[in-house]
């Protein structure tokens, strides 16, 4: 039987005191105050991170091609060049490394991470796109009330 992981190999994601993203067991993340979740990483920290991973994990070949491909396909996937782009798919790749560990982890069938889920994608990408307009609007209404104080 294959392990995934295991506490002697499992690694976190951390910022350094230079604002430079490293892997360290996670015996020691859980401890640091500056660990960062995947879904708080800019686009260049997770493309580092993700090298990183993949030179640093001993797991299985297949894991270890379909996080490749994963990562391969959202560092090229088309939304990244349009607006907010970048951010629907850090939002996806938190969520969907999340859930593929957990489904590691529970020992169900899981499911291959490589292949990009298009509805999650259009589901995060409405989120975005709503909070995104809703912040705008917010701003129009304080540059309004700024104008009429005036």
């Amino acid at each position: 039987m294959n392990q995934y992981s295991s506490t002697n190999d499992s690694y976190g994601i951390s910022k350094s005191d230079a604002n430079l993203v490293v892997l360290k067991p996670v015996s020691l993340v859980h401890a640091l105050q500056k660990a960062l979740r995947d879904e708080d990483l800019s686009w260049d920290q997770m493309e580092i991170t993700s090298t990183l991973c993949l030179h640093q994990l001993h797991w299985p070949e297949p894991a270890m091609d379909a996080l490749t491909i994963f990562w391969y396909n959202l560092q090229n996937h088309e939304l990244r060049s349009c607006p907010n782009g970048q951010c629907v798919l850090l939002e996806y790749q938190a969520y969907a490394c999340h859930e593929w560990h957990a489904v590691l982890e529970r020992k169900d069938n899981g499911f291959n991470i490589s292949i990009i889920d298009n509805d999650l994608l259009e589901n995060i990408t409405c989120e975005i796109f709503e909070l995104d307009f809703k912040a705008t609007l917010h701003e129009v209404s304080l540059s309004s009330s700024l104008i009429i104080d005036l």
